[in-house]
């Protein structure tokens, strides 16, 4: 997980779907947010960049390949990092953490820039 003072993002290799996902994440007390299982009245601190990416009208997310090798996970990841930069512009600089979901990365890199994928390919 890449996290500033209020907002995080999550990094997870997804076999169920064949790439990676994104979540952007809003932090409650600095801290990531709890999965949520279904939705309540309580807020929405955690969503998937998909949603963002369809809620703009985005066509990008088509453009995304999909599967789980090194130059494949490199090169979604480069995607996103682009879409993050163009989709989310406000999107503050913040440190690496390693977060407590099995599925999330520890690239050690920055909000914005490419991450390592080591731990990401198969």
């Amino acid at each position: 997980m890449f996290r500033s003072e209020k907002l995080g993002i999550e990094v997870a290799r997804s076999v169920e779907f064949d790439r990676v996902e994104i979540n952007l994440l809003r932090l409650v007390g600095r801290q990531a947010p709890e999965q949520e299982v279904w939705v309540t009245d309580r807020p929405i601190n955690r969503i998937l960049f998909d949603n963002v990416l369809e809620a703009r009208g985005s066509d990008f997310l088509g453009q995304i390949p999909t599967g789980l090798s090194r130059p494949v996970i490199e090169e979604q990841l480069r995607l996103y990092a682009e879409l993050l930069r163009t989709v989310v512009p406000g999107l503050p600089q913040g440190k690496r953490r390693r977060s407590v979901s099995s599925r999330a990365s520890d690239s050690g890199a920055r909000l914005g820039e490419p991450a390592g994928i080591d731990h990401l390919a198969t």
